[in-house]
């Protein structure tokens, strides 16, 4: 059985694969992508800073590694995105 709304499921969770926290970092990326948007990715999607000018242009990789279909491609760990945010968040490099 699958549980979830579409929007923010993994491309494994429609699959049927193992599941694991990766599924979250996915589903996260979403949801940072649609707060800062104010609409869901779908499909070939444009990147947030394109969607709404000022935005900090690295955030499009940031969220686009968070949002990668190919899980191994994605973050692994929470942490590593929460760096990459605060890296973005303490200013230009």
């Amino acid at each position: 059985m699958i549980v979830g709304k579409l929007s923010y499921m993994s491309p494994e969770q429609a699959s049927s694969k193992p599941l694991d926290r990766r599924t979250d970092i996915y589903a996260l990326g979403v949801m940072a992508y649609e707060m800062l948007t104010g609409t869901v990715p779908r499909g070939n999607y444009d990147s947030v800073s394109r969607v709404k000018p000022g935005l900090d242009p690295r955030l499009d990789a940031i969220l686009a590694r968070a949002m990668e279909p190919d899980r191994e491609a994605r973050y692994q760990e929470v942490t590593q995105l929460w760096q990459d945010l605060d890296r973005v968040r303490k200013g230009p490099d």
